[in-house]
């Protein structure tokens, strides 16, 4: 059985793409504020994330305190200026905690963004 298995293994890595993402991930140059909100069961809950990277399709994120379960549908909300926020209605995919760390990184996929809102945040964020 362990034969099998490991021959299965074998051949799903030999037809697995080196780039599995559609759109290619950029580290930001400026911090902004970034705010998710999200409701589990009755409670509504508010944290600060932090960008690691992000692209057209999701971003990478870290969270001082709070872990947000999988499959949570949340609202990120990026200030760009005093005026200016872009909300974003997007789906936590995986989350874990880094070893002997007290960080929280979840990875977000945004639910049909908005081009011109995407195209806005990227460039501001990359300048």
């Amino acid at each position: 059985m362990q034969k099998i298995l490991k021959k299965i293994k074998q051949i799903f890595y030999s037809f697995k793409l080196s780039e599995r993402r559609k759109y290619p991930r950029y580290q930001p140059t400026k911090t902004i504020k970034c705010i998710c909100r999200y409701s589990l069961g009755t409670k509504s809950f508010e944290t600060n994330l932090n960008i690691i990277n992000i692209s057209r399709g999701g971003m990478l994120v870290s969270s001082l305190k709070d872990k947000i379960p999988p499959s949570t549908k949340v609202i990120v909300e990026f200030t760009l200026s005093d005026n200016e926020t872009i909300s974003i209605s997007a789906q936590i995919g995986r989350t874990y905690r880094a070893y002997k760390q007290n960080w929280y990184y979840s990875s977000v996929e945004f639910i049909n963004p908005l081009d011109e809102n995407i195209t806005k945040l990227l460039s501001f964020l990359l300048k």
